[in-house]
Formats: structure tokens, C-alpha cells, sequence
């Protein structure tokens, strides 16, 4: 995203320098407060179930009031800090209306000369019908109109959007650059590790999770492994039910639970090679994770891991939450009854 907008900047820029923007015009100005009337944002916003927007004239229109403030509220913040994305709670799709606000505007004639940026962030979250609504306008934009399309997964995105766009990667911070930086953060030292492996070298993803309020990992997922290892379905089904309320608000919290569950099967590899190796993210549970370990005999740790990460992504591609969770915990319980160490 920060890359995207210093791009926009550069492109709109009055006195550009070697490509740069020079930071001193009038357009760099309001660039950097995010007030270019050039630039415009297309993101993930929330429905209101009771109206139904699919021909408002202004789609913004029709949310509630305290939807209308949750969206000023996250646009605020990505203003204050743009390494944190935009944040909207219940905002899980870019829907047809804002496609076809998004054409009317590019209609219109533009506030100021030069160039003009459409920045989509996160297109996966479109839907097919607003996916294919984008293709025509994205083939053929008006003059001097560049669009931008900032995806954590591009595999997600139809292959006629990608072959429409030139794709840039970008790499993830190296866990060592990573733990260095978390030197320099308010950060405890027992989630200094967990930070680094369960961002996967994206600062954002680290920012937010040194910001989070929920601890990284508290006693209350230990009890959860127990819940597993000793197939308690009555409490497993209420985890399911509170974890996929979890989603509803706010889908990026329940990802953070899905990997802290890899990182707990991680640890326990690595513990079941060598009970005194230190290459572990949750050290404050090491004793409790040595015991888990030595509970389980042979146990395909990659097999577990692979079911956690496919229901990640069944998650994202929004099939139904409760169903996954629980054929995920149900699938895990039975490898624990296969591999368990038998009293």
C-alpha cells in the first residue's frame, strides 16, 4: 500500500524528481494527507442487511450510521498510518454498486489536470459479478487513468484480472530483520518470536498484532489443545460458535487463531526432536508443550498443519465457517487418537 501510494504521488507530482515525487507541490501536499481529488479508493465495505443497495445512486448511502462511522473511523486511521490497511469490521466484500459508483465517477470530468489513480485494495475481496463488471474499465481506462490493485492473493483474482495488470511481488521481511525491528518496539520478549513468525515478514501484519489486545497466547488456548487431545465436543462446539461470530466481525482475528494453532503444532515438532531446543515461539508454555509432544507418538505434524492451512483458505473464499472449524477440530482430535501415546 505504501508503495502504491508513492506511486499515485509520483505520477501525479507537478515537479517530479528522477521519477519521485517531489514532496513540496501542491498535489504532493494533499497527497500526503490523502485529500488528492485524483486519487480514488475502492475497498471492502459493510452491508446493511436491511437495505438493498444494488442500484444506489450513492452506495455509501444506505449504511447505518454506525456503519457510515466504523468506515470514517478505519479511513482515519489509515490516514494516520497507511502500513495498517483499511480496516472495517463486517466489510468482507467489494459489491456490484460501488463498481458502477467507481465508472460514473471516472465519467465525470476530473477535479484537476494530469493524471488520475484508482487504488483497489484488496480486490480479492470483489465478488465474481464485481470482478467481471471491473474487467472492461480495466482494459480500457479513460485517458491518463492508472489503476492499482493491492492483493494479499493474487491467486484468488479471476486470471482475466491478472492478465489485464502487471504483477509486482513483494517480499516479506527476513524473520532475523524482523526480530531486530521488534528490538526497537514495545513488545514483551515472549511474544517477540511470535510476532516475527506468525507476521510472515509483513510489518503491517506486525504492527497489528503489537496492537492487538488479546494476548498471543494465554491459557485460555491451552485449555483449547485439551479441549482437542481429550475430545471435549461440548466446549469444542462452543469454540466453534465463538469463533466463527469471531469471523463476522472481524475474519483477520480468526486467521491469527488458525496460525497460532500452527505455530502450537510447530513448536511441539520441534520439541519432540530436542525437549531443550530454544527455536521455539511459545516459550512462556514450553513445560506444557514438552508434555504435549511427548503425548504424541509419530505424530504427522505437516498433515495437521496442511488441514489448518486449507481451512484458512476455505475460510477466505468464504465457505460456511462453523462447518470448517469443526470438521478441522474433529480431523485433528482423530489424528491425536491415532497417534496419542496409549496409558
Amino acid at each position: 500500500m505504501a508503495v502504491a501510494l508513492n506511486f499515485a504521488a509520483a505520477l501525479m507530482c507537478e515537479h517530479p524528481i528522477s521519477g519521485a515525487a517531489c514532496g513540496k507541490c501542491d498535489s504532493c501536499q494533499k497527497m500526503k494527507v490523502l485529500e488528492h481529488p485524483n486519487l480514488i479508493f475502492l475497498y471492502a465495505v459493510p452491508r446493511n442487511a436491511q437495505k438493498d443497495d444494488k442500484e444506489a445512486a450513492e452506495p455509501l448511502g444506505t449504511l447505518t450510521e454506525t456503519q457510515f462511522q466504523s468506515v470514517e473511523d478505519a479511513i482515519k486511521r489509515f490516514r494516520e498510518n497507511v502500513y495498517q490497511g483499511i480496516h472495517i469490521s463486517g466489510a468482507n466484500n467489494i459489491r456490484i454498486p460501488y463498481i458502477r459508483k467507481l465508472k460514473r465517477d471516472l465519467g465525470l470530468v476530473r477535479a484537476e489536470k494530469g493524471y488520475r489513480v484508482v487504488l483497489v485494495y484488496l480486490p480479492e475481496l470483489m465478488n465474481t459479478e464485481s470482478e467481471n463488471a471491473m474487467l472492461k474499465i480495466l482494459e480500457e481506462p479513460p485517458e491518463q487513468t492508472v489503476f492499482v490493485l493491492t492483493t494479499e492473493r493474487a491467486s484468488e483474482l479471476l486470471p482475466t484480472t491478472r492478465s489485464r495488470c502487471q504483477i509486482y511481488r513483494f517480499n516479506g521481511v527476513a524473520e532475523g530483520d524482523m526480530m531486530r525491528w521488534l528490538d526497537s518496539q514495545p513488545v514483551s520478549s515472549e511474544n517477540k518470536k511470535i510476532i516475527a513468525r506468525l507476521s510472515g515478514g509483513n510489518v503491517r501484519l506486525a504492527m497489528e498484532l503489537m496492537a492487538s489486545d488479546t494476548p498471543l497466547a494465554d491459557q485460555t488456548f491451552v485449555e483449547f489443545w485439551r479441549q482437542i487431545a481429550g475430545g471435549q465436543f461440548i466446549e469444542l462446539s462452543q469454540t466453534v460458535d465463538a469463533w466463527s461470530r469471531l469471523a463476522r466481525e472481524n475474519k483477520d482475528a480468526l486467521f491469527l487463531k488458525l496460525r497460532m494453532m500452527i505455530l502450537w503444532l510447530r513448536d511441539a515438532q520441534i520439541l519432540a526432536l530436542d525437549p531443550e531446543s530454544p527455536d521455539i515461539s511459545n516459550i512462556q508454555y514450553r513445560t506444557t508443550l514438552v508434555r504435549f509432544a511427548g503425548f504424541l507418538a509419530a505424530f504427522p505434524y505437516h498433515e495437521a498443519i496442511l488441514k489448518i492451512e486449507t481451512t484458512i483458505k476455505g475460510i477466505s473464499q468464504y465457505v460456511h465457517t462453523p462447518a470448517l472449524l469443526t470438521h478441522l477440530f474433529v480431523e485433528i482430535y482423530a489424528l491425536i487418537k491415532v497417534y496419542g501415546v496409549k496409558k
